[in-house]
């Protein structure tokens, strides 16, 4: 009891860890404000960078400089640029993503340092995205493996992995309760979902519905009713660390072997009948 109580206790940090992926993009923003703030400095040496698309070299303001961060916060906001890349502002004024000249690590965060698939550990997913796009052919075939630090893996016990799926129902219920009680803005539920999470307190499997709101909360990129292995990262990589039967669990809801996990094998691999699974 005091394994699982451990195991439910880290996987709700990582459930909010996962909700607050947003912020990044936030830091990112700030980073590059400060960025911008300090060309001036730049500009005076005549040592220009992409800061020349922005500003003006003579008549320089300090509220000029304001109107313009603000502006690239705005045409910025509409554009969300992927893990180890940033918003910028081309000649014509329109939005663009590429290579982030940093990262900002939030040092509190356990989950921010992770390993890649070369066994080598990067301070942040955003750093090591941002090196594989500033050197795509060096780090070709390089990706995320899981997140914290590289370590030696254990082997996947067998008993371990009959029972991985009561203790991924049991951290999908407590993770839904836990998040019903958080303010949205703070990575809590909607008021849809806290509805969900309501209903499923009277039900005979009250972990049923967290299995389907965990589900449709990865198949986003196409919504579906099919997890890819790209749609299934952020929780497996999450996992791994904590759970070595995460790849042999996640392999054995394939049973049709497409390289791709459907809700129906979703729902029957966690313990429901097919009548039980809703699509």
């Amino acid at each position: 009891m005091a394994v699982m109580t451990k195991f439910i206790l880290i996987l709700s940090l990582v459930a909010v860890a996962l909700a607050s992926r947003h912020k990044t993009k936030n830091q990112e923003l700030k980073a590059a404000r400060h960025e911008l703030v300090n060309a001036k400095k730049a500009l005076e040496s005549l040592t220009y960078s992409k800061e020349e698309q922005i500003y003006s070299i003579n008549g320089y303001r300090a509220e000029d400089v304001e109107e313009t961060i603000n502006d690239v916060d705005d045409k910025c906001s509409s554009l969300e640029c992927a893990p180890g890349k940033s918003c910028f502002i081309d000649n014509d004024g329109a939005p663009y993503c590429d290579c982030a000249e940093m990262c900002v690590e939030d040092d509190r965060d356990p989950f921010v340092r992770v390993c890649s698939t070369n066994n080598v550990t990067y301070p942040s997913q955003c750093e090591l995205f941002r090196q594989k796009c500033v050197n795509p052919r060096d780090m070709d075939g390089e990706h995320l493996d899981y997140f914290g630090p590289c370590k030696m893996m254990e082997r996947c016990n067998p008993i371990d992995l009959i029972n991985f799926p009561e203790r991924m129902r049991t951290w999908f219920l407590e993770v839904m309760r836990d998040l019903a009680e958080r303010k949205e803005e703070n990575g809590g539920l909607d008021d849809d979902e806290k509805r969900l999470e309501e209903e499923s307190m009277d039900e005979d499997k009250p972990w049923r519905r967290p299995l389907h709101w965990k589900f449709f909360n990865m198949d986003v990129s196409p919504t579906d009713y099919h997890l890819s292995d790209e749609e299934l990262l952020p929780m497996r990589a999450q996992l791994l660390p904590m759970e070595p039967c995460t790849d042999a669990f996640i392999a054995g809801c394939d049973t049709n072997d497409d390289d791709l996990i459907s809700i129906i094998e979703w729902g029957k691999c966690m313990g429901l009948t097919e009548d039980e699974i809703q699509y």
